[in-house]
């Protein structure tokens, strides 16, 4: 399984390989959400948070049989935000399609926020929900162990060097702990015990742009580049989510991602597909601040 994520990863390291992971950085942890279970058509609008409100542009699928994991190559991103809120790009990884308090999730992905890194840059990011409560971003996710061995991304790093560029990011069950991995390195881990109803395995995949705001309208707030996702026809094109595929047991790609905005009306951003004909495994999100 190892081997298999390296050789995922490799092309993006310039022939180096992924070394085998070694088995451990605060802020107060802002609103976060995640968009409602919808892989046979629902557009509702969802957050398990109802303090901020939440747009996505989504690509989502149920995963039969379960996975040990996920991955797709992600556009970086440094969008516009407003001071108040935050502009996100990620991927989810969930035990199974339940919502409230049976969601198991752990996340990674971009986030421009500054009321959680203090300016206005892109940072990686890692968080996680157990039974369905969101328990922090990075060094203040208790459940989160970084990877002191790898000194090149870690958690909360300032990506703006990156951005434009695509970039390798999964999530591997191995051994006992679910692993993150961003541009050809391990970057930390969830033990699996950190959740005691069991997260053996993955069972449903979101791959999305988020937009988290105290307000309305996110007025001065970016999806993405700030490009509208419908726009494939570019250049410059909206940024991409492209070739989602599952790890083991077989390293086949995940069923056709359910591609959505949510919610589906009044939402100033748009998701779009990529090439002609449409790849089922991959999608354009985003779109300028609406005011």
């Amino acid at each position: 399984m190892i081997k298999r994520l390296a050789l995922l990863i490799a092309p993006l390291m310039l022939g180096a390989t992924l070394a085998t992971p070694a088995s451990a950085s605060t802020h107060v942890s802002p609103s976060k959400g995640v968009p409602a279970v919808g892989a046979t058509g629902a557009t509702s609008s969802a957050s398990l948070l109802t303090t901020t409100n939440f747009w996505y542009n989504v690509g989502s699928t149920a995963v039969s049989p379960a996975k040990a994991g996920a991955y797709a190559n992600l556009t970086i991103i440094n969008p516009t935000t407003a001071a108040t809120d935050h502009s996100l790009v990620e991927i989810s990884v969930q035990k199974d399609t339940s919502s409230g308090t049976g969601r198991q999730i752990i996340e990674v992905g971009i986030n421009r926020d500054y009321s959680l890194y203090g300016d206005n840059n892109p940072h990686l990011f890692v968080s996680s929900w157990v039974n369905g409560v969101f328990k922090g971003y990075n060094a203040t996710n208790p459940n989160y162990v970084d990877n002191s061995f790898n000194t090149t991304w870690n958690a909360a790093s300032n990506v703006t060097s990156l951005v434009g560029t695509s970039q390798k990011v999964g999530i591997e069950q191995i051994g006992t702990d679910w692993w993150v991995a961003f541009a050809g390195n391990w970057v930390g881990s969830f033990p699996l015990s950190a959740w005691p109803a069991g997260f053996p395995s993955v069972g449903y995949v979101q791959y999305f742009g988020e937009v988290a705001s105290p307000n309305a309208s996110p007025c001065g707030t970016a999806m993405g580049n700030g490009i509208i996702g419908t726009n494939n026809a570019g250049p410059p094109f909206a940024p991409a989510i492209i070739s989602s595929a599952a790890y083991a047991p077989s390293g086949s790609p995940y069923p056709v991602l359910f591609i959505r905005n949510s919610p589906s009306t009044g939402n100033p951003y748009s998701v779009g597909t990529v090439g002609s004909p449409a790849s089922t495994r991959s999608l354009l999100y985003g779109g300028p601040p609406p005011c």
